[in-house]
């Protein structure tokens, strides 16, 4: 999500969508990269398909998410 807004820059959020996001969390963590919390299931579609999203930190401390879809088996 971006916005046009100047005043508004500190609210943007761009999220980083990966195919696993399992693999992609301990690919960051292994890389010394700062993570927040465990992959954490965000929601549940109607159909089965669930949303996973994590948090890691940039190099100004500032949160940013991935995130990724599982499909149900």
């Amino acid at each position: 999500m971006l916005s046009a807004e100047p005043r508004e820059a500190q609210a943007n959020i761009i999220y980083f969508r990966v195919v696993d996001i399992a693999p992609s969390h301990a690919d960051l963590s292994a890389r010394g990269v700062t993570v927040a919390n465990a992959p954490q299931m965000i929601r549940r579609h109607a159909d089965g398909t669930e949303e996973w999203m994590a948090f890691f930190s940039d190099n100004k401390r500032l949160p940013l998410p991935i995130i990724s879809r599982r499909t149900p088996v």
